[in-house]
């Protein structure tokens, strides 16, 4: 027998946490890794954007009308010099875009995180309906033993056992959906973890209730750090250089040329003959009005969209601090509201099936019981899944230095027992 408990026990998957499945999802997340390696390359690209155009090479040979008594041969390099900020604004343009990547890539994070915890709250939930179910499903089977005993000593009708039949029977009705929960939560969790096929996951630990910060401190941190508020901020910095450069077209670039000419002696030629050559060259703006003017039009119009888009966010990320706060403070309130009234709840079950052995209480006023009993503990469970909801969309709405999440999860493993 002992041996065999202990081949159980290693058998039986080790408990989850949902520390170690949120750091497992930020480095196997396909979407997240695709998105990292976009976020390097857009760093890589802001490296060069400040770079000049490679100078060009000229070979040339001159030889009108054709004689080969002398070969002349003419070598030039040039290089252009764009004038008026350029280099600067497509410098900051890239730098903008590479912090949109990594803005973007912090938001996928969140939106991972917040996928990856519902998913651990939903196997919570499932483990704890399961649990819940059998102990009540003992209840009633005690229940069902002392009614069967009254009935065959004449103090109580079979339609008594009947129905507590049909309590477990609900029960267990209650236990496979709980179950099939459990196995679609464990499906897409392991798809948010990068697995082709789903994995096998131990019990969930049960959340805790934390101290929720004020609201305004929320906020605040909020609108400093929000990825997708960075992002838009980004994109407000590219959209910006994108008009100081169409503006800075007015100014011509030009072009600085080095050359040197050597003639080499044909047939018959006397050859020697070395020159060297310098030059400036510069595009006219002539055509600028009707080319630029719209650029700079367009530019400006990109500009108050960026601008429009970050007020648009702002307001949206309240509304999500809000909704979350006002949920996790109802949360907090019932919870505290289910913990005192399930010891009342076991209590007056104890009591009245003790009554009930004893012909001193109703059939009906024991079964009443155990149904408030199973329905305050599923009460608390699932209130303390909301709690841990709202805390998911408060890290989501809060980004960067949110954790209230983890603040929540136990270190180790709860012992049984209602949570």
């Amino acid at each position: 027998m002992l041996a065999a408990a202990v081949a159980l026990a290693l058998a039986a998957p080790s408990p989850v946490h949902l520390s170690a499945l949120l750091a497992e999802a930020k480095k196997q997340n396909p979407t997240l890794r695709a998105l990292a390696a976009k976020a390097r390359a857009a760093h890589e690209n802001a490296q060069a954007a400040g770079a000049l155009d490679d100078p060009m090479l000229m070979v040339q040979l001159y030889q009108a009308p054709v004689d080969f008594a002398n070969v002349p041969l003419m070598l030039s390099v040039s290089q252009k010099l764009p004038l008026g900020g350029k280099i600067a604004s497509r410098k900051a343009e890239a730098a903008s875009m590479a912090d949109g990547a990594g803005a973007a890539l912090e938001a996928a994070e969140r939106d991972v995180e917040a996928r990856v915890t519902r998913d651990y709250v939903d196997l919570y939930l499932a483990d704890r309906t399961v649990e819940i179910d059998a102990e009540v499903r003992k209840t009633l089977t005690e229940l069902e033993k002392a009614a069967a005993a009254r009935v065959v000593a004449g103090e109580a009708s079979e339609a008594e056992t009947l129905e507590i039949e049909g309590e477990i029977v609900a029960i267990d009705g209650d236990d496979a959906k709980a179950r099939a929960k459990r196995d679609t939560a464990s499906a897409d969790l392991s798809a948010a973890l990068g697995e082709e096929a789903p994995a096998t996951f131990g019990r969930a630990a049960a959340p805790s209730v934390v101290a929720v910060p004020a609201e305004a401190t929320l906020l605040a941190k909020a609108f400093a750090s929000r990825p997708e508020l960075a992002q838009a901020r980004a994109m407000i910095g590219a959209a910006q250089a994108r008009l100081a450069l169409a503006k800075e077209s007015e100014v011509p670039d030009i072009g600085l040329s080095l050359g040197a000419m050597h003639v080499f002696a044909g047939t018959g030629g006397e050859g020697t003959i070395n020159m060297i050559s310098a030059g400036v060259s510069g595009n006219l703006p002539v055509f600028w009005r009707s080319k630029n003017e719209p650029r700079i039009d367009a530019a400006g119009e990109r500009l108050d969209e960026a601008r429009a888009m970050e007020a648009a966010l702002r307001a949206e990320v309240a509304g999500e601090v809000a909704a979350a706060y006002a949920k996790a403070r109802a949360a907090t309130q019932l919870v505290a509201i289910d913990q005192k009234l399930i010891p009342l709840a076991r209590e007056t079950v104890r009591t009245a099936i003790a009554g009930y052995i004893g012909g001193k209480a109703e059939f009906t006023l024991v079964l009443d019981g155990v149904r408030r009993e199973l329905g305050r503990e599923l009460s608390l469970v699932r209130d303390l899944a909301s709690f841990e909801e709202s805390l998911v969309g408060l890290d989501r709405a809060v980004g960067a230095g949110s954790e209230l999440v983890a603040q929540s999860q136990p270190t180790a493993e709860p012992k049984g027992g209602a949570q």
